[in-house]
């Protein structure tokens, strides 16, 4: 046996690797990703292959992946080593080499070096073979090429150029081998017709982009004819992009067999063809290309132009264009302009340079009836033309409204991102030689002076008007000829009558935010410093600025830009966050650049001002509304939009409780007596105007100190709060004021605080109108909070803020209950119990001690929770006794958290039912430091703290020992007799004494054990810096609660008994008289590794000690790279590597390695095991002790989570017989017993196992569950187990499970025979309930519910969710129980459902689901269907009950919904959070369940607004399908055939319009995290045959485009995940750039497809956002 002392030395030692476990370990370095290889040149990749055979394997696909960027010699060298593997293969004898790489190769060829292209050069190479005939080596080229091609079975781009083959070989073997898969084709060189045809007939569906690059034909009469299939050719459903190079007339008649084939054609593009070929392509194009939407018409390679008549047949061939780009054509004349123009509404881009027409005013037509275009050319750098740019006369652009006078707007202003446009006929008076210095002719002359700048000032208001823009050409670097020919001279295009673009002329009025690119070239500006600096501040995100020159204040410009302009990337919202305004306000002083970068952080938090900064402030905002007064522009509105908190954020009010307006006050009212009515007038005017620029408030806390100060309260409800999210409102208001503020509070608002009191004197009746309708409910409002009395808020608040508040979960009253005991405490609990029907928390504050509540009061305060009390907190003078006890008692399943302090009652009700009735307490606290109490703190008594049961003396386990993390609590009367003389040094006369020696220590080892178990603490107060008051007076001695009969919490006292407590980060230990030294707080930092603070040392005797120790040394114990977030991300290789750095290292990592045994592999589990017999062989012999206790109690999780079986379906316990049978022979009885001793030898030392998943093969083997029954699951938290097991042993097992249980999963097939006996005592007497166990988990095919005895089902009565995977069949065969009566009667507290894997042939009736949905008492929260289920009227009708609970809903798989629809499920819960009707990859039997468009968007009758939902706010994962919507663009489908739409478009431009309206309903939910609208999911067409799956497409959906409305999903801020799988989408690069940039926590797309613009987009995601993937 082998003789190994830790499982960390089994598993490091070294063995040999197979060489596909080494490429997948190379694979998996993080360092070696695609992101990284992608930015690096093949010189590089080439070097990184040297380095070692890891990184040889690791760099070769990146090598071999494109050969299109090989250079000349490179090339050869391919060539070479193609050439001698073909001799290779024909000599015999030796496989080919080209099977290991070409496989590799996703891109092959260019156009750019035709003749060094292959297999040009193939071809050249084998002519220099002097062995060879001129016959032979056409063919061995040819052959050689074929080599070749067969194995490059994964190309998906090939452009390869023919011009000297001189053969149709090459074409014939890409068409035989490899087309099949392309998806990019690119065809150059002179192919016969035989040759093109049968390339065209054999090219792939897949493919997306072909190029045609032909020259003319080879004539050899030698060749020999290629049999072409003349058949119906299938159809390229991906084709999106057509290329046609240099084309002549002949070539027409060989691209016939195309256009058939080609009918989802979208882009067709001309480049350099010939006139006939383009006028034969005018007649075919209309016939063949029904979807074509974007063409590109270049010059003809003769100069010869297509006449009026021809071009305008050729732009008539479409529907609708979308993209129309034309170069260098004479006549666009009249029938042209007519054809373009019916095409105007659908263009989205528009195209003209080299453009020879006259008509320069068609272009504004185009800008005027066009509202979707979005990008509009007409100049270009560096272009030849005969005449001038064409250019848009400036009045023309302007276009006034008749008799109206203003600039009228552009239809496309908001969709406008490029315009490169020439703007002319500008009178510039300035302007008087040109640029030779010669004296200008003026073309354009003023009539009048000034009229050039009110001329420019018109431009740039039209220019505005589009604030989308993104690039802006006013100009170009281009040039012209003077004359006809090409020789003339070539003159640049000056422009002298064009925009200054000076401040002076109106540029200010030019307020682009979205503006990139400016371009300016050879105009004459006067663009200087002063213009620089206004572009940087007003134009965030430009990024380039061409022509500007090098002289005059351009040169200043040039010079100012290049060193202030740009933002530097170390500022950045996360280090300005951890600086205070002082240092901000440094920071700006630093230069310009740093100045406009902080300016926005300096204003976002005013609530931290001082009052002389406030002040200040004052001044300012007076100074500018006298200096508006005067005619001057505001500077508010530069500022004031960045501010979003406004007032202290803490609750309470600035100091001497002044708010800004009476700061404003303090300035308008001077030298009199009383404030006269226009000092209050001019105070509430300059408080508007300040209140109006504040538009993107989020935090607003303000109060007034006498109600007729009005104003302020509506200058905020009328401007300032539409954003809002957190409220506080202080002082005194008048009442009528405050309804007025009540009707306009936006649903935004989370947090609501009111400490004001009303005014309803009738005296005085503010002029205000207020909206007496139903407002709309504040939804996302969760927080209330009341700090005023309780006749203020009961009677005179509006009736109508308790209806808008229903959804608040949390309620604090603070300084409320004097006038609560006028009114009696039931008007108090009636009110909220009434009013907030979700109410779950209550915190109650500063409570005045005169007027204490009683125990009658605070018990009826205590039963208005109608879902059950989560957190309980007073910190005032209440008495807490049986009334009060029992009323919380009522919330044992549901609180968590509760917290009593100042003063706290408890006559006849101890401490101790707190910890053994709330199973899910997480808070105790009845400790606070600086508290002041009128008698002494309460404290538990440590008998009362022990517990131990009467019969074995053993502590009695608590509900909540797995759940506490926060213990606040003293405990008293433990004889102290080492403690004679108190703090003062007066003799002390003990209230406990020792009954007998050593009683003390005794009772603090067991008050240290009963602490150990509450194993997830992670803060404990033992003690506090507290006083009390002797006297019932305020006035009297004030006394430190000292503690003296309190554990002294030293080693020798039991002390290390708290080793377990592995999470606690602070100790309080303050007043107690403890023994604490140097020694105790080493153990400390040892044993408590999260350990950073302990209250409480004092500075004196071992305490001054210890606390110096801690000085010195504790910081190492604070290592950041030593915690746990660190090491789960390490894999155990990594952990066992870092094991061998250091013996402080290996001490750290070895619980980490031993922690998880779930991952081991089978080799692993074999060492293990192993291990365990050679340690129980060395215990056997005598002498040796076991290393096991070393390693197993760290030991956390055995066998798989996942809730799978181990390793091929085996437990370690059949691990262990494998070792101990001998093969060839049954198992004898011996070996049986042997096999239960060594497993029994190791589960008695896993001490603390939290997560066991057991499964057994063969019911026979019980003994291995009865040993983990016996000995492992003390500490159990989630239980698995699988195989086959007898009846009697699970009944055993499910006796002896711990109060710890949170998981128990039953996937078990159960034998009952009773052939054989089993000598097991099972206690049929009742158990302890499981108060723990949330979660029951039932996996069998044959499981039936009354195999358990009901003593069992009875102690899982705490379950609140439950999984029924598999289950139907034995169901409804036993028909004994019904599933519905089994879940109601056993299971009170349940509240989520979750079923999957259903059997179709079993469908669960609409009555049956019903009744399985009837069966919650408390109210379904979660509600999961992966199953075949009917859901009709009577199962929505169960479900419609629970719309206040309700926050998950999922059903796939099966989804009837006769008469119900998928609306109501939006509009009826209001805390719905999740809405899953899309499958993961799977099947259907059924199509997936859409949602109508009209349904939808839901529009309201009257106002033709949406209807608000009440999830809008609450939403965040949607997965949905939407149908319905008109896609005229999509005729075919995704196979190439033609498709009937099942929607049609009544009007032009409908589809757009209802897409705008579904964006606008997603849009409201602004919370998303995760929306899918389509699912990689297929259906069966008929799943009772088994018929052929088809896929989920949609085509009737939105198409994600930006033209399409996609730009409305902005505030989507916190999306994460998007799925559009299966969609007919047209996402591209520019829905890849808003996405990334409007969601910046988008991490995930799915369902981009590699094909046309969505394999850009996905393109742009890899290169240039790499953190959102798109698999």
């Amino acid at each position: 046996m082998l003789d190994i002392p830790s499982l960390n030395a089994i598993l490091s030692r070294p063995r040999r690797v197979q060489r596909s476990q080494l490429l997948i370990t190379v694979f998996d370095l993080p360092e070696l990703s695609n992101v990284i290889f992608s930015y690096m040149s093949m010189d590089d990749l080439l070097q990184w292959a040297r380095v070692n055979k890891k990184w040889h394997y690791a760099v070769i696909p990146y090598i071999w992946r494109d050969m299109s960027t090989l250079t000349k010699s490179q090339n050869k060298r391919l060539v070479k080593m193609v050439i001698d593997d073909y001799q290779r293969v024909q000599t015999g004898g030796s496989q080919s080499s080209l099977t290991k790489y070409c496989p590799l190769i996703r891109t092959f060829g260019r156009f750019t070096e035709p003749k060094d292209e292959y297999p040009s050069i193939l071809l050249r190479y084998v002519q220099r073979d002097k062995k060879l005939s001129p016959d032979d080596k056409g063919s061995t080229a040819q052959s050689i090429f074929h080599h070749f091609m067969a194995h490059c079975t994964h190309l998906q781009t090939l452009m390869f150029d023919l011009s000297d083959s001189g053969s149709y070989e090459p074409a014939k073997a890409v068409a035989d081998t490899r087309a099949q898969q392309l998806r990019q084709l690119a065809i150059r060189g002179s192919l016969n017709d035989e040759g093109f045809k049968c390339l065209l007939s054999r090219c792939s569906t897949t493919m997306e982009n072909l190029y045609i690059y032909p020259t003319p034909p080879v004539k050899n009469s030698n060749q020999p004819a290629i049999e072409v299939d003349e058949a119906e050719q299938e159809q390229l459903s991906s084709l999106r992009r057509l290329f046609l190079i240099c084309c002549q007339e002949h070539d027409a008649d060989r691209l016939c067999s195309l256009w058939g084939r080609c009918k989802s054609l979208q882009e067709l593009i001309f480049i350099h063809c010939d006139l006939a070929f383009l006028k034969l392509m005018a007649n075919l194009v209309e016939k063949s290309l029904p979807n074509l939407n974007n063409i590109k018409l270049g010059p003809d390679k003769n100069e010869f132009d297509l006449e009026d008549k021809e071009l305008a047949c050729l732009l008539s061939a479409s529907q609708g264009w979308r993209n129309i780009q034309i170069m260098g054509y004479r006549n666009f004349g009249a029938l042209s302009w007519r054809v373009l123009f019916r095409h105007t509404p659908k263009i989205w881009s528009f195209i003209m340079v080299k453009w020879y027409g006259q008509n320069d005013d068609k272009l504004m037509e185009i800008l005027l009836t066009s509202p979707l275009v979005q990008r509009l050319v007409t100049l270009q750098d560096g272009v030849i033309d005969y005449p001038r740019i064409i250019s848009i006369d400036a009045n023309e652009w302007i276009r006034r409204k008749p008799s109206i006078g203003p600039v009228a707007q552009l239809p496309c202003g908001t969709f406008l991102t490029d315009l490169r446009i020439k703007i002319s006929g500008i009178p510039r008076p300035d302007v008087t030689h040109d640029r030779n210095g010669e004296k200008r002719l003026a073309s354009v002359n003023e009539s009048y002076p000034g009229e050039g700048h009110k001329l420019q000032r018109q431009v740039y208001e039209r220019l505005s008007n589009s604030v989308c823009l993104e690039v802006l050409w006013l100009g170009s670097n281009s040039y012209y000829c003077q004359g006809p020919d090409l020789h003339h001279k070539m003159v640049a295009d000056h422009q002298y009558e064009c925009l200054e673009m000076s401040l002076e002329s109106g540029l200010d009025q030019l307020v682009l935010r979205r503006l990139k690119v400016l371009n300016i070239s050879l105009m004459e500006t006067r663009i200087g410093q002063k213009e620089a600096q206004w572009m940087a501040k007003h134009w965030p995100k430009l990024r380039e600025i061409r022509g500007l020159e090098n002289r005059g204040d351009a040169r200043k410009a040039r010079q100012w830009i290049k060193e202030n302009m740009f933002d530097l990337p170390e500022l950045n919202h996360k280090i300005f966050s951890y600086l205070s305004r002082k240092d901000l306000l440094r920071w700006t002083r630093v230069g310009k650049k740093w100045h406009h970068v902080i300016i926005p952080y300096i204003w976002d938090d005013l609530s931290t001002l001082t009052q002389s900064q406030y002040k200040r402030l004052a001044q300012m905002i007076i100074d500018d509304y006298e200096r508006v007064q005067t005619g001057h522009q505001s500077s508010l509105a530069k500022y004031c939009p960045l501010i979003r908190k406004l007032g202290p954020v803490s609750g309470m009010l600035f100091r001497s409780d002044r708010f800004l307006f009476e700061f404003i006050l303090d300035y308008v009212w001077i030298g009199e007596e009383r404030l006269s009515a226009t000092q209050l007038s001019t105070a509430q005017s300059v408080f508007r105007h300040f209140m109006l620029h504040c538009t993107h408030l989020d935090v607003l806390n303000f109060g007034l100190r006498h109600s007729r100060f009005h104003e302020p309260v509506k200058a905020i409800a009328d401007s300032a709060i539409q954003h809002l999210r957190h409220l506080s409102i202080h002082g005194i208001i008048h009442q009528r004021v405050f309804k007025y503020m009540v009707t306009r509070i936006p649903v935004t608002l989370e947090t609501l605080e009111l400490s004001c009191e009303l005014d309803i004197s009738s005296d005085y009746q503010p002029a205000m109108e207020i909206d007496e309708a139903e407002q709309e409910p504040l939804s996302n409002l969760k927080h209330l909070t009341l700090r005023c009395s309780w006749d203020n808020f009961h009677g005179m608040y509006p009736h109508t803020l308790w209806r808008r508040s229903k959804s608040v979960e949390t309620v604090d009253l603070i300084t409320c209950w004097i006038g609560l005991y006028q009114l009696k405490a039931n008007i108090m609990a009636t009110f909220l119990e009434t009013s907030f029907p979700n109410l779950n928390t209550i915190n109650i504050e500063e409570i005045h001690p005169k007027f204490d509540v009683k125990d009658e009061g605070f018990a009826r305060l205590l039963s208005t929770s109608r879902l059950g009390w989560r957190s309980v907190s007073i910190k005032g003078y209440v008495e807490f006794r049986e009334q009060s006890w029992e009323a919380l008692s009522r919330h044992t399943s549901t609180l968590e958290s509760f917290t009593m302090v100042k003063r706290f009652y408890q006559d006849g009700v101890g401490m101790r039912p707190f910890f053994t009735s709330f199973p899910r307490l997480q808070s105790f606290v009845t400790l606070a430091d600086g508290e002041r109490t009128y008698s002494k703190i309460n404290a538990i008594d440590a008998i009362d703290w022990i517990h131990q049961d009467s019969l074995t003396g053993s502590l009695t386990p608590w509900s909540c020992e797995y759940t506490l993390t926060d213990l606040r609590i003293s405990i008293c009367g433990i004889p102290r007799p080492d403690i004679t003389h108190d703090r003062k040094g007066e003799k002390r006369h003990p209230v406990v004494e020792e009954s007998y020696s050593g009683e003390g220590g005794m009772i603090q080892s067991r008050v240290y054990e009963r602490l150990a178990r509450f194993v997830n603490l992670e803060v404990l107060w033992l003690g506090s810096s507290s006083y009390y008051v002797e006297g019932p007076r305020i006035h009297s001695k004030k006394v430190m609660n000292h503690q003296y009969e309190c554990l002294e919490m030293s080693l020798e006292s039991g002390l290390d008994r708290l080793e377990g407590l592995k999470r606690l980060q602070v100790l309080n230990i303050s007043l107690m008289a403890t023994k604490v030294g140097q020694k105790e707080v080493q153990w400390m930092a040892e044993q408590w590794p999260r350990l950073r603070e302990i209250h409480g040392l004092v500075n004196r005797g071992d305490a001054l000690t210890a606390r110096q120790w801690l000085k010195d040394n504790s910081p190492l114990f604070d290592l950041p790279e030593l915690n746990d977030k660190i090491f789960s991300y390490l894999s155990r290789k990594d952990l066992l590597r870092w094991a061998r750095v250091s013996k402080g290292w290996h001490h750290a990592v070895i619980p980490y390695i031993w922690d998880d045994l779930s991952t081991l592999t089978k080799s692993q589990y074999k060492r293990l095991t192993k291990m365990i017999i050679a340690d129980y062989e060395r215990v056997q012999t005598g002498g040796h002790q076991s290393s096991l206790p070393k390693y197993c109690p760290l030991i956390r999780k055995l066998g798989p989570v996942s809730g799978k079986p181990s390793i091929f379906n085996r437990f370690l316990f059949e691990l262990i017989l494998d070792y101990v049978m001998v093969k060839g022979e049954p198992l004898s009885d011996t070996q049986q017993s042997t096999a239960q001793s060594i497993f029994r030898h190791f589960m008695v030392h896993c001490t603390h196992l939290y997560t066991l998943n057991c499964s057994i093969r063969h019911y026979k083997f019980h003994e291995s569950i009865k040993v983990i029954a016996d000995s492992a699951i003390q500490h159990l938290r989630h239980l698995s187990i699988h195989g086959s097991i007898h009846q009697r042993v699970l009944m055993y097992m499910m006796t002896r499970l711990p109060v710890t249980m949170e998981t128990l999963e039953l996937g078990c097939s159960i034998y009952t025979g009773s052939e054989y006996r089993l000598a097991i005592e099972i206690d049929e007497t009742e158990q302890e309930p499981l108060s723990r166990l949330r979660r029951l988990a039932l996996r069998s095919t044959d499981y039936s519910l009354d195999t358990l005895s009901s003593v069992i089902w009875r102690r899982c009565q705490s379950v609140e969710a439950v999984d029924l995977v598999a289950l139907w069949i034995g169901l409804y065969q036993s028909k004994k129980h019904t599933l519905a009566i089994f879940l109601e009667t056993l299971f009170p507290n349940l509240n989520t459902i979750n079923i999957e894997d259903t059997d179709y042939r079993l469908i669960m009736k609409d009555d049956g689901s019903a009744r399985l949905l009837s069966t919650s008492r408390l109210g379904w929260r979660s509600v999961s269907i992966k199953g075949y289920v009917e859901f009709g009227k009577q199962s929505w009708e169960a479900l419609s009950r629970h719309s206040s609970t309700l926050e998950s809903f999922t059903m796939v798989k099966r989804l009837y919904q006769d008469g119900v629809e998928l609306r109501p499920f939006f509009t009826s819960f209001p805390r719905l959070q999740s809405f899953v009707t899309l499958p993961e990859t799977g099947e259907d039997y059924l199509k997936v369940k859409p949602i109508g468009v009209n349904d939808w968007i839901h529009q309201d009758s009257l106002t033709g607004s949406l209807t608000p939902w009440p999830c809008e706010y609450t939403l965040t994962d949607l997965r949905i399908s939407i149908c319905g919507i008109p896609r005229p663009d999509i005729t075919h489908d995704r196979k190439g055939k033609k498709r009937h739409p099942v929607v049609e478009e009544t009007y032009p431009g409908e589809s757009w319009e209802i897409q705008h309206q579904v964006y606008e309903r997603l849009a409201r939910f602004v919370n998303l995290e995760t929306l899918w609208l389509g699912s990689n999911s297929c259906y069966d067409e008929n799943p009772y045959t088994y018929s052929k799956k088809v896929m989920n497409h949609q085509y009737e959906c939105l198409e994600m485009s930006l033209e399409s409305g996609l730009d409305r999903l902005e505030g989507l801020k916190r999306l994460q995940v998007l799925n559009i799988s299966l969609m007919a989408t047209r996402i591209g690069q520019n829905e890849a750039q808003w996405m990334a940039e409007q969601w910046p926590k988008l991490h995930e797309i799915r369902g981009l497809e590699s094909r046309v613009d969505t394999w850009r987009a996905r393109q742009w995601f890899k290169k240039n956002c790499p953190r959102v993937a798109t698999p």
